[in-house]
């Protein structure tokens, strides 16, 4: 909808160009337009006020204070086909925004710096033969050093069918920048390249960086000459420069704010690292590319540790050439391509705690299957490896007799979809050859903790595990995490029979009908003998489990809502665990924020088998409700709940389960 002329955008201001707006993304998310002139006013009766640039692309609103001294910027800016802007280097720490406007006949060019007091100011006067003519239609394209170089163009529609109206000699303009700090100092400066170029180019025409420093220039049409269909290669002077660096490796795919290793044998030499973006270019404006400076440390005489940009408002997600520049100003002999995107590498814990007893019970060696995963979030099939790992105790030192092997990897869209970044999880499997790492277990303590680390070349994460003494119930949430294996949830209607073959009593009998139900349902589970037990027949279809919030369902029958867990439960005949309790908590969909903390989401009155859960409380505010097998107290400290509350038996190898449950009477 920008793209459209007279556009009155949503809150009020009138916005006309034509049909190749020039839009920039900040680093705060925000697009900076400098298009339409003196085209975009608030109109306040008669009064026209507010000159705005910024425009919110997630309220659809134009924002921010207005821009000052727009009248400087001649209105030949105001034709998005014949000008053209540039985003000029984004530097760390602080990413300050100067957008160069060019291709006007003024003598100079025009710069504003978005993140400070912004208004239009001349860039220092251009130079040489091309010096104040104007280049309908030029290209700029950012070099690796950091300047922007114009080719083609010509005067308005005189140029399209007369080449002698052409400007053949590029420009090359060098932003005032302290690389040191990353900050802007001056002005800038123009200069001509006195070497005409050897075909007259201008409207679509298009100019591309190569990823060895040189410059390709193709395309341009003329009324009455048609395409040209030619193309020029445009070498920068550092081209021809002796002992460029040169990039041995890198990786191939990165995500944000995370340290990367890039392999040179000029390492103490280089003074910055950058991002370019790969470029897309029509009508004069390349939209795509995009120069980013890079934090960076020497880590030897052959490596660098580069730390990738903070997120996409800096580095929009895409591909881009990783370019090193030496204390000489020597470009490296040529880029290497890095996909940049939201990738990241999880790992979770199915099993988080390793029992002594069930580690006995399954013998030595002891197998655990899908214990962990670790996700490869946001990469494409082609960029995953199997990863590696470190299983490291307190003191950094490897846990004794305990090892881990990778499954087949999952897809979820598939290995068959090259093309498709998607979430691919490597299954871990936990293996204990002794008992070795629970004698390190201190003689006064019942746990250890140790940890899981993952890596996938220069993505690392970790998890943190227990090895326990003591006897550890647990449930299973496989991959994703999110979507627990053993808990599910369901509705039903009064006279229905969803499970056990148990029948849901009248709505009648109100709150008694159903706490009585889910204890009956709870004494039928935990009772059942032989195969096809009914947790397993529960629907896990998202729609067949979507709760009710009303009384009423779409049929307008009385609808209740339960949860029901399934516990896990190994160890050898003569090991029980006793008491073990299951809290349920219905969350607010407001909150997304799950940590485990016993003063907020997690709060409960008192420990150990009496204890009860309380309110979740963030900030004052109720993040979750706990919901129970049996009727509410009126103060939630005495509240009982004795049916979600068994010893579970070991029975050696076997895995036992009981079952634990609720009314969500949330309607």
């Amino acid at each position: 909808t920008l793209m459209t002329d007279n556009l009155t955008a949503p809150n009020g201001f009138n916005y006309a160009t034509d049909s190749y707006p020039r839009y920039h993304l900040l680093p705060n998310g925000l697009l900076f337009s400098d298009t339409a002139g003196m085209d975009l006013r608030l109109v306040e009766g008669d009064a026209v006020t507010n000159n705005k640039r910024l425009f919110d692309p997630f309220q659809g609103v134009w924002t921010g204070a207005a821009i000052g001294n727009l009248e400087d910027l001649p209105t030949f800016y105001s034709r998005g086909s014949e000008a053209t802007s540039v985003l000029l280097p984004l530097m760390p720490p602080n990413y300050p925004v100067r957008i160069l406007a060019c291709n006007s006949p003024q003598a100079t060019a025009f710069y504003i710096d978005v993140h400070a007091s912004p208004s239009w100011q001349t860039t220092g006067e251009r130079t040489g033969s091309a010096a104040g003519r104007r280049r309908d239609n030029a290209c700029a394209t950012l070099l690796p050093t950091g300047q922007v170089l114009v080719t083609g163009g010509w005067v308005g529609n005189a140029g399209a069918d007369d080449p002698a109206e052409a400007v053949l000699e590029p420009e090359l303009f060098t932003p005032g920048i302290n690389w040191q700090n990353g900050s802007f100092t001056n002005e800038g400066e123009w200069e001509t390249i006195e070497e005409p170029a050897p075909s007259p180019r201008g409207y679509h025409s298009v100019a591309l960086l190569l990823p060895d420093g040189r410059v390709w220039v193709g395309g341009s049409t003329t009324d009455g000459g048609g395409a040209n269909r030619d193309i020029d290669i445009y070498e920068p002077d550092y081209v021809s420069a002796a002992g460029r660096p040169t990039i041995s490796s890198c990786p191939a795919n990165i995500g944000y704010a995370m340290a990367f290793r890039v392999d040179t044998p000029q390492a103490n030499a280089i003074v910055r690292v950058a991002l370019i973006r790969c470029g897309s270019i029509t009508h004069g404006y390349n939209t795509d590319q995009r120069y980013i400076a890079l934090s960076f440390s020497v880590h030897d005489s052959n490596t660098l540790t580069v730390v990738s940009p903070p997120h996409g408002n800096i580095a929009p997600p895409g591909y881009y050439m990783l370019w090193l520049i030496d204390d000489d100003g020597r470009v490296c002999q040529r880029a290497s391509f890095i996909r940049v995107s939201r990738q990241k590498l999880l790992v979770s814990a199915d099993i988080s705690t390793y029992s002594l007893q069930e580690v006995q019970a399954l013998s030595i060696p002891a197998e655990f299957d899908s214990a962990l995963y670790v996700v490869a979030d946001g990469f494409l099939p082609s960029e995953v490896t199997t990863p590696t790992y470190q299983l490291l105790d307190t003191q950094n030192d490897p846990v004794p007799g305990m090892t881990a092997t990778f499954g087949q990897p999952k897809y979820e869209a598939g290995p068959g979809n090259p093309d498709i970044a998607q979430r691919i999880a490597y299954p871990v499997h936990i293996h204990f050859a002794s008992v070795a790492a629970f004698d390190a277990i201190p003689a006064n303590e019942d746990f250890q903790n140790i940890l899981f680390y993952a890596q996938m070349g220069p993505f690392v994460n970790f998890v943190p595990l227990q090895l326990s003494k003591n006897p550890n119930p647990r449930m299973s949430d496989g991959e994703p995490p999110w979507l627990s294996i053993d808990l599910r949830v369901f509705k039903t209607n009064p006279g229905d029979r969803p499970t056990a073959d148990i029948e849901h009593p009248s709505a009648n009998a109100g709150a008694s009908g159903a706490y009585g139900y889910i204890q009956e349902v709870l004494a039928a589970y935990n009772d059942w003998q032989g195969s096809g037990h009914p947790f397993d027949n529960l629907p896990t279809d998202q729609e067949m489990n979507r709760l009710e919030l009303g009384t009423n369902d779409v049929n307008d029958d009385p609808v209740f809502n339960y949860a029901i867990a399934r516990v896990r439960f190994r160890a050898p005949e003569d090991v029980n665990a006793i008491d073990v309790r299951v809290f349920f908590r219905m969350w607010n969909t407001g909150w997304t924020a799950l940590e485990y903390d016993l003063s907020k989401n997690y709060r409960r009155y008192g420990n150990g088998p009496s204890a009860t859960p309380l309110l979740g409380l963030i900030d004052g505010e109720v993040s979750n409700i706990p919901c129970f097998a049996e009727a509410r107290a009126a103060n939630m400290e005495l509240q009982t709940d004795t049916h979600n509350r068994r010893t579970l038996q070991g029975e050696g190898a076997p895995e036992v389960h009981a079952y634990f449950g609720c009314w969500l009477d949330i309607n």
